[in-house]
C-alpha cells in the first residue's frame, strides 16, 4: 500500500469533499442521477428450463397444491413423510429436530456439494462418513446422502 498526494488525486479528494459536505440543518445527501436511456444495448434473456420430477416433486406438489400420487401406497407414503418438510420461497426444506432446516438438493446439486466439499473450495478430503457430516452441518440435504457420501469417497 502506497501514499498518494491529494495533489495527485483530484478525483478522490473532491469525492471525499462531496461526502464530507451537508447543508446546515439538514442531513447528508445523496447526488443521484436519473439515466434518460439504458447504459446497455444488449437485451438478454434467461432461458428457464423445465423442472425434472426429482424426489422432491412429489413433497413439493403435497405441501404447495395438496396433490398426491395416483397409487394409494405411494401417497400414504407422502402424506406420511411431508410432515418432516416444509416450504420456504419456493424451496423444499427438511425439519429435524437437532438442527436448523436443511435445504433440500437434486442429484445434480448434491454431486455439486459433494464434490465442493471433498476437492474443491474447502479441499478436505474427508471419508463418507464425516463427508455426509459435514453436508448437514451446513444445512443440506437429500434422502440418499449417506450411501452417495460413501459411494463418492470410494471413486
Amino acid at each position: 500500500m502506497y501514499y498518494i498526494p491529494r495533489e495527485s488525486n483530484t478525483k478522490a479528494d473532491l469525492l471525499s469533499k462531496l461526502a464530507s459536505t451537508k447543508k446546515i440543518g439538514h442531513l447528508k445527501t445523496i447526488i443521484q442521477e436519473k439515466l434518460q436511456t439504458p447504459t446497455i444495448d444488449i437485451e438478454e434473456v434467461m432461458v428457464g428450463e423445465e423442472e425434472e420430477p426429482y424426489w422432491m416433486t412429489p413433497y413439493k406438489n403435497f405441501l404447495i397444491w395438496g396433490v398426491l400420487p395416483r397409487d394409494e401406497n405411494e401417497a400414504r407414503h407422502i402424506k406420511r413423510k411431508a410432515n418432516f418438510y416444509v416450504i420456504l420461497d419456493g424451496e423444499l426444506f427438511r425439519r429435524r429436530l437437532t438442527s436448523p432446516l436443511l435445504k433440500c438438493l437434486n442429484s445434480q446439486q448434491a454431486d455439486y456439494v459433494m464434490r465442493e466439499l471433498h476437492e474443491g473450495i474447502c479441499d478436505l478430503y474427508t471419508r463418507g462418513h464425516s463427508l455426509d457430516t459435514k453436508v448437514v452441518r451446513i444445512s443440506y440435504y437429500w434422502p440418499t446422502l449417506r450411501v452417495d457420501t460413501l459411494d463418492f469417497t470410494k471413486r
